[in-house]
């Protein structure tokens, strides 16, 4: 009987693994993961970079087209300079 119950609690046991929340786990899997990519090549670690949106996204191009200030912008420009002025 006593084989029995051990054999019944042996296989009913469950077979997942239990996180471990501590400090120092979390320290020791963060050193893991930087040791790995430290010996990975740039170009992956910039894709990964992109793909998780961890990193700016390219800059755009400059625009060509120079934008004139409107007369709107002057007259708001020139109301705010003589609002500083004494």
């Amino acid at each position: 009987m006593t084989s029995m119950l051990l054999l019944s609690l042996l296989i009913s046991s469950p077979t997942y693994k239990v996180q471990r929340s501590s400090y120092a786990y979390e320290k020791k899997q963060i050193n893991q993961i930087v040791r790995y990519l430290k010996n990975q090549n740039p170009r992956v670690l910039r894709g990964v970079m992109r793909a998780m949106k961890w990193s700016t996204a390219a800059k755009s191009r400059p625009c060509k087209k120079a934008k004139t200030p409107s007369a709107y912008d002057k007259w708001e420009e020139r109301m705010l300079l003589d609002l500083m002025l004494p």
